[in-house]
């Protein structure tokens, strides 16, 4: 019931992880295309950037926040996290160095603010010249609960399915033990 209850775990972290990729993706194609005319990020050009991130978090149903090319907040779809100081204005360090520095191909970190623990995607946004524009995050809060949800489901046919064996064996075994006597 263990090896069980951990591989059903592993396979819905998986899955969700695989989503997650796979919108990250999607997000990071249509803001590239929408910022692609952009050498950088500047203060003129952020009212505009403000209004696609505002516009795509509510097409994808998803935050989404943007780091400039140094790894430093420029804009969110829900900046209020920003501003109250709930989410740090500097990228996470470990973060910056994979898609920077290395350019890892790692897209989904586990992330923790306090004791709330999420998945976080992030990907570099390049601009029409193929130099890092922008580093664009979509931190994944409510995925934990769909994660336990599906994990609960898996563990529940499970055990119906071991209540059900029990109970067949043991009908079984009544069986034979009538027709051996």
């Amino acid at each position: 019931a263990i090896s069980a209850f951990v591989l059903a775990k592993e396979q819905t972290e998986a899955q969700n992880i695989d989503g997650i990729k796979e919108k990250i993706q999607t997000v990071s194609s249509y803001l590239g295309n929408q910022l692609v005319a952009y050498d950088t990020l500047t203060a003129n050009n952020k009212e505009y950037t403000s209004y696609l991130l505002r516009q795509a978090s509510a097409l994808f149903k998803s935050e989404i926040n943007l780091f400039n090319s140094n790894g430093e907040y420029y804009t969110a779809g829900l900046p209020k996290l920003f501003d109250e100081g709930i989410i740090s204005k500097k990228i996470n360090p470990l973060v910056y160095a994979d898609q920077v520095n290395t350019k890892t191909d790692k897209e989904v970190y586990n992330e923790n603010i306090g004791r709330l623990s999420f998945y976080s995607a992030y990907r570099t946004l390049n601009n029409g010249n193929k130099r890092n524009l922008a580093i664009l995050n979509m931190p994944y809060f409510s995925k934990q609960n769909q994660i336990q949800a599906q994990l609960f489901n898996y563990l529940s046919a499970l055990f119906n399915i071991y209540v059900l064996s029990f109970m067949l064996i043991s009908v079984a075994a009544a069986l034979l033990s009538n027709w051996l006597t």
